[in-house]
């Protein structure tokens, strides 16, 4: 008898059904994409953190023209610099700097510039 009875439904009905599907997998798709919004923003929010704190390390460092390998804490992040030696006759040296997450110790953000460094000597 049911089946009887899905054959024998009007139009208007059948059109209901269709278009309370189509309803239905929009606010599905709606709910998703909010889902993946909110999720992305704090990673993004994240890296932006990460990329603030990086770039006021790098500015102080040239106000003061000092660039040294050193460690220093932001909140939950950790700015490491590091120098590795590019040309020794010229003094060149390329200086990285990389925002580093404590807890799960991803590397946010990474920047190295080229900066030629002279000794207190000299």
């Amino acid at each position: 008898m049911p089946v009887k009875r899905l054959h024998t439904l009007r139009g208007s009905t059948m059109i209901e059904v269709v278009v309370g599907f189509f309803l239905i997998s929009l606010a599905v798709g709606l709910t998703t994409v909010l889902f993946n919004q909110v999720m992305n923003s704090s990673v993004l929010y994240s890296r932006h953190r990460a990329y603030l704190a990086v770039n006021n390390l790098v500015e102080k460092q040239q106000e003061q023209n000092t660039y040294e390998a050193v460690s220093e804490e932001y909140g939950d992040l950790v700015i490491e610099v590091t120098l590795t030696p590019f040309d020794e006759k010229r003094k060149l040296y390329i200086v990285t700097y990389q925002a580093i997450q404590k807890e799960k110790k991803e590397v946010l953000y990474k920047r190295q510039l080229l900066k030629q460094i002279k000794t207190n000597g000299e």
